[in-house]
């Protein structure tokens, strides 16, 4: 039953004083008639930027993390969506609330204004709430629940309304765009996708609709839904697209760390922006020669996109980017149980009783592990392989050219097995030199993990399968795949120390063990409220601990016969949840957060400590 709020500002929503976003901007709208930015993040807030003085105008924090931020047409309200399963309005001026919409059945993944008026607010949200939901207010402002669409069968990522008001677009899992006859209250048409799409913008004119797919390729579709264009260029997912407002250029955002303008007549690429700390999630352009981009780094990043003469420009200037978060990503330990924290400002921190910084780089660190001899692999989101000696002096440095490298593990000859973006297994020697690669997995490799006792490389992938590799020589060989109907979205794997099965987590909330050399799989119970983002087995094989996008930290403990005697659950990291987890040598657990936060559990699940990373802060980045 859908409650809404009406209030001028209440308990749920709470004024704060920021200088940026605390960890990494998730999405950005704004309007140059408005000449205000909104930015929301990963750490709860919302943001509204005096542009283009990009000074901080108000901020303000909301329960969860911010998928979605949306000005409407009247530019007088920002629909902001929040994974809390609630949409809430606020006055665009002051950040005041005017109405807080839901819940709904999942996370609120996006609220999109018709742009005929202001009356009609589209919400979509996760795969436990597919179906489209509109709201209405009247000049009262009296907001009300409507109709609800339904058809897709996975969650929904993202909606836009035409600009004549006759259809709303809707982007989904499911692989398919579907659009809407807002008079009819019924589909109009599919449009098909190879993969998931994630993002969709109608062009100004209402002609064009474009869609960004899991296949790293960007759509053009007309009104009717009919393929006009694909457009290439990328190495992975296309995250972001919008519209210049002329129509005449698509930015694409994609997962290889890229931003890519084209001509929407022909789809070539006439400007590619990549820059530090930059995050294709979010970005507008805001004007024919300009566009706003998320980062990493908390705060929007202004892109010219021509030159003077109106031509595209292959050296668009940028404005340069204070280093404000210190969010972790990754985590690794030594030989002696010192921590390495990698994270989302390039940074690899030790951690041994004090922080002190042994590395850093022009990107969000998203892999690092550790070799026996002390040796400090890295993967970036660029793409790129590290190799330091443990005071942090770079050996090697190579691109593995699979766009962001999501895990290493080291191999019992000393070489890396490295899982990228591009679905491919690697295997990369300390010299930096690609000895074999194979196409591992349709989607994204999560996670790796290197079982000694089923001497076996497993990877773990979002297009929801596992795979086992034998090692032969320098060749990977297909052993094993774990692939179910209810299996969604595999984000991490681990290896149990000394017994031939391993532990992995999913989207689904589930924690599941596998036997690769057997085939057995133990699915347990959903415990986590969301997603699980991080797992580690304990030394004895007898603790498993897993960590969620909710904050918290559940051990799960099985008897000597390895059957499953109990779990507690511990919230612990604040929001947006868990990083990451690893096992020391000492049989402890570690946890990191996004927030900057880092636990440490006893073999048996216990909380031993509880911290922030505390590092001096850094100065700019020139772009």
């Amino acid at each position: 039953m859908f409650t809404p709020s009406i209030a001028g500002e209440s308990v749920w929503i709470e004024q704060v004083d920021l200088a940026a976003h605390l960890s990494p901007i998730t999405t950005v709208d704004g309007s140059l008639q408005a000449a205000r930015l909104f930015t929301g993040g990963y750490d709860g807030h919302v943001i509204a930027w005096d542009y283009p003085a990009i000074s901080l105008r108000w901020a303000r924090r909301f329960p969860d993390l911010v998928n979605s931020v949306r000005i409407s047409p009247g530019l007088d309200l920002v629909a902001v969506a929040v994974a809390d399963g609630h949409v809430y309005v606020l006055d665009s001026s002051s950040g005041l609330t005017r109405a807080r919409l839901g819940p709904h059945g999942d996370d609120v993944n996006d609220a999109a204004w018709s742009r005929h008026s202001r009356d009609l607010l589209a919400v979509v949200c996760d795969a436990g709430d597919p179906d489209v939901h509109l709201w209405h207010v009247d000049a009262t402002k009296d907001w009300g629940p409507g109709d609800r669409l339904v058809g897709h069968q996975h969650g929904v990522f993202a909606a836009d309304f035409s600009p004549q008001a006759h259809y709303l677009a809707t982007a989904s899992e499911d692989m398919t765009v579907r659009l809407w006859d807002l008079d009819a209250k019924e589909q109009a048409a599919v449009c098909e996708h190879p993969g998931d799409v994630e993002t969709l913008a109608w062009s100004a004119s209402g002609e064009l609709l474009a869609t960004g797919c899991d296949d790293g390729k960007a759509r053009l579709w007309s009104s009717e839904g009919h393929l006009v264009r694909v457009i290439d260029g990328a190495s992975g997912s296309a995250r972001r697209v919008s519209f210049s407002p002329s129509g005449s250029f698509l930015l694409v955002g994609s997962y290889d760390g890229h931003f890519r303008l084209h001509s929407t007549d022909t789809g070539e690429v006439v400007n590619v922006i990549q820059r530090p700390l930059q995050w294709e999630r979010a970005g507008i352009v805001l004007d024919d020669s300009t566009a706003i981009l998320g980062t990493f780094g908390g705060s929007p990043l202004v892109e010219h996109l021509r030159s003077d003469e109106g031509s595209p420009t292959a050296e668009p200037k940028s404005a340069s980017l204070p280093v404000h978060t210190l969010g972790i990503n990754t985590v690794a330990a030594d030989q002696a149980g010192v921590l390495l924290l990698g994270t989302d400002c390039g940074l690899i921190v030790r951690s041994a009783g004090s922080e002190e910084v042994v590395a850093q780089f022009p990107t969000l660190l998203t892999a690092l592990a550790v070799a026996p001899g002390g040796e400090i692999a890295a993967g970036d989101y660029l793409g790129a392989l590290h190799i330091l000696t443990p005071e942090g002096e770079l050996l090697v440095e190579c691109d593995t050219r699979g766009g962001p490298l999501n895990s290493l593990a080291w191999l019992p000859d000393g070489t890396l097995g490295c899982g990228s973006y591009d679905g491919s297994l690697r295997r990369v020697g300390v010299d930096g030199a690609i000895s074999h690669a194979v196409r591992a997995h349709a989607g994204p490799i999560k996670s790796v993990a290197w079982s000694q006792p089923a001497q076996r490389l497993v990877a773990a992938s979002s297009d929801n399968t596992m795979t086992a590799w034998a090692l032969d020589g320098p060749a990977f060989h297909h052993a094993a795949t774990y692939a179910a109907p209810d299996l969604v979205l595999i984000n991490a794997v681990a290896a149990a120390p000394s017994e031939p099965w391993l532990a992995l987590v999913s989207r689904d909330r589930h924690l599941r063990r596998w036997w690769p050399l057997s085939g057995d799989i133990d699915v347990l119970p959903a415990v986590h409220a969301k997603s699980v983002k991080a797992v580690a087995v304990a030394q004895s094989n007898r603790v498993i601990a897993t960590g969620s996008y909710d904050g918290t930290v559940c051990a799960w403990h099985f008897d000597p016969a390895g059957t499953l005697s109990g779990w507690h659950r511990v919230a612990c990291h604040g929001k947006p949840g868990v990083a990451s987890m690893t096992l020391r040598q000492d049989g402890t657990l570690v946890s990191v957060g996004w927030n900057g936060t880092v636990a440490l559990w006893s073999a048996v699940g216990d909380l031993m400590s509880f911290g922030s990373l505390d590092v001096r802060p850094l100065g700019g980045i020139e772009r």
